[in-house]
């Protein structure tokens, strides 16, 4: 859904009348129409995306605030949405849609109140990349390019750590702005822009240097620049638009400038208006924007979008330097909020823009790759490009020719990265962007990320194609080797826009990081580590504050344990606002709510952690942003997982999990979510230690420790699995056909540039022997006399799949078993077939997971007998309590068939609490089971495509969207509709509609009928129906789309 309602197709006419009526009878008239406001999205889309019981009754949360002496009014759903708009004036009224016919033209209003703010005065955000405001009567080079323009000689290490303070705020500085002013001026409307030709210059490449203003004159090796300097360096005012005549640029009749892509929904080309795929824009070569071959009003999205007003010193010096603009490759090395993502997006921009190339984008978690697809797709709205999230099941392979930017994880990179190899494709990625490069050390998915780099890094000396990589960590002590790998320029610094003091509390008193005593705390009763003292002191001051926990059980304990000091009349505070949230949370989990989190959010505190689904986790998210949490107890996945600062971070442990302790690296990575751009004028980070010496001397020894440097995990790699894959990518990616090609291939290797050539030598030849020994590779003799190694079927297979050799052998020997007796008339055996084989958590029950086989019913108990379930084996392990997963065939066996007996329920619609406590597991868990499920699904199903399994293969790709929604194949097309879950869709097909044209030609007032369709009838029944509509042309577009192609071979 985009904007605050589902229901736009409506005649301009009754929407004015009906607003202005509604709008007359509020008690606020200073409310008025608005086209750009849409605060309340998430809400719409949370109660037209699930079902509920109770039509809205919202008693439950009003009996448990009732408690706690929090009285609201009560009424039903529609009472609970007038209520809503006395604490949230942007709140839009819509009616249902009238059918049969939907008129073509679409009209939006919002409501917002008019305090006679004035948008443009509105100052930064509180995103990473931000930057406090400038004086403008203190620099008269607000409105002009500066006048020194740097120019790049022999590129040369830049190291600006001696140059890391900066503090030039002042009475002007920073966010001065409230939160209702700095919304407003978010949801301000794009500047017109002026439509001209691209310049020759731009056109032929890059513009030349030496024809701008003030010449430039030193590269990477300049003098750290001074704090003055720094803040001479903005973005170039709006106003610097020249060009022709002036137009509008984004037509109303074709787009909305405020358009949302959902979250994992790609944003397709109709998006776009066909005006601003074929038009050109000015290019001012006297802006920086210019210098990049980039329209202005780019500068202008990150002010509107991001906050983004003023470029840090080192962020300009990066785009201008000669290897970012020559598409070279690039280091970039800061700590974690110095702004190394604007660079990254610019050179995405860049490659679509000039080189109309595409661009990967590689991230390391779900969560980020669906938020930066939408952040990109906002400004592919406007530049006319495409972009395509990829992760589990979402993204279309092969990739599109009309999709222009691929965000994905490190797993989906490496499928596509070979899908582009296979079909000779790869001269069409022109910029390969990696976050979190440090991953590559990581064992689990280090070895995937370094070989699909390497394979590009070879693809460019091959083909002689450049392709742009740019790396990015805060964490890479060893720059200069892993430079030297990626044949990158490398840019270092210590620069942090917010100075970050470190500390940690020992007994009751604060320690700096040499052990020096900073001041005491005061002892509350029951609390034992001075928790709330700590927290205590930020929020008083409406300031957020990160509580990182060891063990995702120790945050919701934490969550509930600071809730007993927080005053009675904490529950007062936004407690509208806390409401709408245990709302939404309850929609977002079909009609139930976590316990701890009912009883915290009330307090103004959260918990966040795996054991949330999705949809949980961006709603504490948002939250959390906007200040309704203002404490948040997390793992500490979240330092590396979502953008998410605070004032204060405290540690609550040295250890994390059961037995680890923490690392340089996950330590700084903690810390350095402490401080919000253009909002603190400091950063702080606390780690409690226990009152022993020995952790004491380990605190301090932690807190002044460097980096371990990045090591190749390929030949750390168990039983060699990562040098065997290595060596079967190099021959079925046509790489290397001889064991010296194969040397030649490995060099682009980090690993090469680590470990002994010898020592490397005899492993690739162990390697070779056993991928010819398992019927992977195979010797060709060609008329030269010459071997060379070529793939098989088998090889082939395996590579378009992206298994592992063992992977791969795995799971041919069990398709082969089933082949020849696969079961049909339940699911549980091809279930089996699609649950991943490795990276499972252990069995938390051996006794309890045998007596759910026992529960089974004599047809599956025969089934699991078939695929090599031994029960015997279950009450062996039950009664060593063993929990460790086993790598006998046996072992694997079991362990994979416990999550086999999840996947079958799941895809059988049994809710998720129920599947979580039958196997003591957790929604959030099962839902990462699902999504892994259905990536290995796909992998499966591609395998046994080369390898000639049609039957199996056909069969396996219907659980692939089963997967994505959890339900039974019956209801599977009525998912697909926006807006219809499997609760949801279970409903319709109850009532009758089976079929989505059915709902598509159905009544509105017949629709809204069913019962327990959702809160509002009425309206939930005309998203569903024009949501119905929408699906079905958007299939017949693509029929005729490929009859076209058809047509026209």
């Amino acid at each position: 859904m985009h904007r605050g309602s589902a229901y736009r197709d409506i005649q301009p006419s009754f929407v004015e009348d009906h607003v202005q009526e509604r709008l007359d009878d509020h008690p606020n008239k200073n409310l008025h129409f608005t086209d750009s406001s849409d605060i309340q999205d998430r809400y719409y889309e949370a109660i037209e995306e699930t079902t509920i019981e109770d039509d809205g009754d919202d008693s439950f949360i009003r009996d448990y605030l009732a408690q706690e002496e929090a009285l609201i009014p009560k009424g039903d759903g529609e009472s609970f949405m007038e209520s809503a708009h006395e604490f949230d004036p942007y709140l839009s009224y819509d009616e249902p849609i009238s059918p049969p016919t939907l008129p073509e033209v679409n009209y939006n209003y919002d409501i917002t109140i008019d305090d006679g703010h004035d948008p443009s005065s509105s100052s930064s955000s509180s995103h990473p990349d931000a930057q406090p405001q400038m004086n403008a009567e203190a620099n008269p080079q607000q409105q002009t390019w500066p006048q020194h323009i740097p120019s790049y000689s022999e590129p040369q290490p830049f190291d600006t750590r001696t140059a890391i303070t900066y503090d030039d705020r002042n009475s002007e500085g920073g966010y001065t702005g409230s939160e209702s002013q700095y919304s407003q001026d978010l949801a301000g409307s794009f500047p017109d822009v002026f439509i001209d030709d691209i310049p020759d210059e731009v056109l032929q490449g890059i513009p030349d240097p030496s024809t701008l203003a003030g010449g430039m004159s030193a590269g990477f090796s300049r003098p750290p620049p001074t704090p003055t300097q720094r803040s001479e360096r903005i973005f170039p005012s709006p106003s610097l638009y020249r060009g022709g005549p002036k137009q509008d640029a984004f037509p109303k009749e074709d787009i909305s400038p405020r358009k949302k892509t959902r979250r994992g929904i790609s944003q397709s080309q109709d998006e776009i208006p066909s005006s601003l795929v074929s038009q050109k824009f000015s290019i001012n070569p006297d802006t920086l924007w210019g210098v990049c071959g980039l329209p202005d009003f780019v500068g202008d999205l990150y002010l509107t979008k991001k906050g983004v007003k003023n470029l840090y010193q080192w962020q300009e010096e990066c785009i201008l330097n000669e290897h970012m603009l020559g598409w070279k490759n690039l280091l970039i090395s800061l700590p974690t909020s110095g702004g190394k993502t604007l660079p990254a997006e610019i050179a995405v921009m860049r490659t679509v823009f000039i080189r109309k190339l595409k661009a990967l984008f590689i991230l390391p978690y779900v969560s980020i790759v669906q938020e930066k697809q939408i952040s990109l797709s906002e400004f592919g709205q406007r530049l006319g490009f495409v972009t395509q999230a990829y992760f589990a099941s979402q993204g279309e392979l092969p990739v599109p020719s009309k999709t222009d930017v691929m965000v994905c994880t490190i797993e989906k990179a490496s499928v596509i990265v070979n899908t582009m190899i296979e079909e000779n494709r790869m001269n069409e990625i022109g910029c390969v962007i990696v976050d979190e490069l440090h991953m590559i050390a990581e064992n689990d998915r280090g070895h995937i990320l370094e070989l699909l780099l390497t394979k590009i890094l070879s693809c460019g000396i091959k083909s002689q194609h450049q392709v742009q990589i740019i790396g990015m960590s805060a964490t890479v002590p060893n720059v200069t080797d892993i430079a030297q790998w990626m044949n990158a320029a490398y840019y270092i610094s210590d620069f942090r826009p917010v100075p970050l003091v470190e500390s940690f509390k020992w007994k009751n008193h604060l320690y700096n990081s040499k052990g020096e005593v900073v001041r005491e705390l005061t002892k509350m009763k029951n609390d034992s580590e001075d928790l709330y003292q700590l927290v205590e002191e930020v929020i008083k001051e409406n300031n957020s504050v990160l509580v990182f926990c060891g063990t995702k059980k120790e945050t919701q304990e934490t969550a509930t344990c600071l809730c007993q000091f927080f005053p009675s009349t904490t529950l007062e505070d936004k407690k509208e606002d806390k409401l709408l949230l245990l709302q939404n949370l309850r929609f977002a989990n079909s009609g139930g709510i976590d316990p701890v989190l009912r009883k915290s959010i009330p307090y103004g505190v959260a918990f966040h952690n795996s054991s949330l689904t999705t949809e949980e986790r961006e709603l504490i998210e948002e939250a959390y942003h906007k200040r309704i949490i203002n404490v948040l107890t997390s793992t500490s996945t979240l330092a590396a997982g979502v953008n998410l600062p605070a004032r204060r971070v405290i540690l609550k442990s040295i250890n994390i999990g059961f037995r680890e302790t923490l690392n340089t690296r996950q330590y700084k990575q903690m810390c350095g979510r402490a401080g919000r751009a253009g909002i603190d004028n400091h950063g702080e980070s606390i780690l409690i230690l226990k009152p022993n010496i020995k952790d004491k001397e380990a605190g301090i020894k932690l807190m002044n420790s460097d980096f371990a440097p990045l090591r190749s995990c390929l030949h750390k790699e168990e039983g060699g699995r990562g040098f065997k894959r290595l060596i079967l990518d190099a021959i079925a990616g046509k790489f290397a056909e001889t064991e010296e090609e194969i040397q030649e291939f490995i060099k682009f290797t980090l690993m090469a540039h680590q470990v002994d050539e010898k020592i490397l030598e005899k492993d690739s030849k162990m390697a070779i022997s056993f991928l010819l020994e398992k019927g992977f590779i195979q010797q060709v003799q060609n008329p030269s006399q010459h071997f060379k190694l070529k793939t098989t079927i088998l090889g082939d297979a395996t590579f378009k799949s992206s298994f592992s050799p063992e992977e791969a052998l795995i799971v041919k020997e069990e398709v082969l078993r089933a082949m020849d007796n696969v079961v049909l008339s339940d699911d549980i055996h091809l279930c089996y077939l699609i649950t991943p084989i490795f990276n499972l958590a252990n069995v938390p029950s051996w006794e309890k997971y045998s007596r759910l086989v026992d529960q089974l019913s004599q047809k599956r108990q025969k089934i699991a007998e078939m695929i090599g379930i031994d029960s015997g084996y279950l009450i062996q392990q039950a009664m060593t309590g063993v929990s460790v997963k086993s790598n006998s065939p046996m072992g694997r066996a079991c362990h994979r068939f416990y999550y086999t007996l999840q996947l079958v329920d799941l895809i059988n619609e049994v809710p998720l609490d129920t599947v979580a406590e039958r196997f003591d597991s957790n929604r959030g868990a099962l839902q990462t089971l699902m999504q892994s499920s259905q990536s290995f699904a796909i992998q499966v199903s591609n395998f046994c495509k080369v390898m000639d399994y049609w039957s199996i293969s056909m069969l396996l790709s219907q659980y692939v969207q089963r997967l994505n929604f959890g339900v039974k194949q019956e209801i599977l097309p009525l998912t697909e509709i926006r807006g219809v879950k499997k609760g949801r869709a279970r409903v319709l097909w109850n009532a009758g509609f089976h079929t989505v044209r059915q709902i598509a030609l159905a009544d509105v007032k017949e629709l809204s009928k069913v019962k327990n369709l959702g809160p509002f009838p009425e309206r939930t029944a005309g998203s569903i129906i024009r949501q119905a509509r929408e699906l079905l042309e958007r299939k017949a577009q693509e029929l005729r789309e490929t009859a076209d192609e058809m047509l026209n071979l």
